[in-house]
């Protein structure tokens, strides 16, 4: 074998930038997404100047929130502000469920409905246990329960890593 080898840093194959994603993700990214340090940065630019162009919407700045939709619609600039649009625009239309919203005022009937287990299965992952036929509408209304799914959806996205390999809910209904 000829020719001059040059090992590599941890800097050259990973991106360290702070809007960078953990490393076991940024190469799922780079190939689902065709993500680069150089395409995520334009792609931020841009959406936030047509973010800051339109006042009214009244959106958040910040690259994490920016990046989430860039994301999600694979970099397209016009699909992600799009999305931004329709987040917002379903917020003011469900300002019920929004407004003052605090883990602390969802129900109790709403938070045994579903839960994280203290025990991990056999490889070691979070188990999501949901009661199904713990839910009675006249008790827990559907901002009550909506703020019960809102709440594990936080525990969810502390830990991605774990939940996005598997996700095992079971359901237990009342025949079982």
């Amino acid at each position: 074998m000829l020719g001059v080898y040059r090992k590599k840093s941890a800097d050259d194959v990973f991106d360290t930038s702070e809007e960078a994603l953990p490393f076991c993700l940024q190469r799922v990214a780079a190939e689902e997404l065709g993500e680069t340090p150089s395409k995520r940065k334009e792609a931020l630019e841009i959406l936030t100047k047509l973010v800051s162009e339109e006042p009214e919407l009244n959106s958040r700045r910040d690259a994490s929130f920016l990046l989430r939709f860039l994301r999600v619609r694979k970099y397209d600039v016009d699909a992600a502000f799009q999305s931004i649009r329709n987040y917002y625009r379903n917020r003011s239309a469900s300002d019920s469920v929004y407004r003052e919203f605090l883990p602390s005022k969802v129900p109790l009937e709403a938070r045994r409905l579903c839960l994280v287990l203290p025990q991990r299965d056999v490889r070691g992952h979070p188990i999501i246990f949901c009661h199904v036929e713990l839910h009675v509408p006249t008790e827990i209304m559907d901002a009550g329960a909506h703020g019960g799914s809102e709440r594990l959806d936080k525990i969810i996205s502390k830990d991605v890593e774990k939940y996005s390999s598997t996700f095992q809910a079971p359901w237990r209904t009342a025949t079982t």
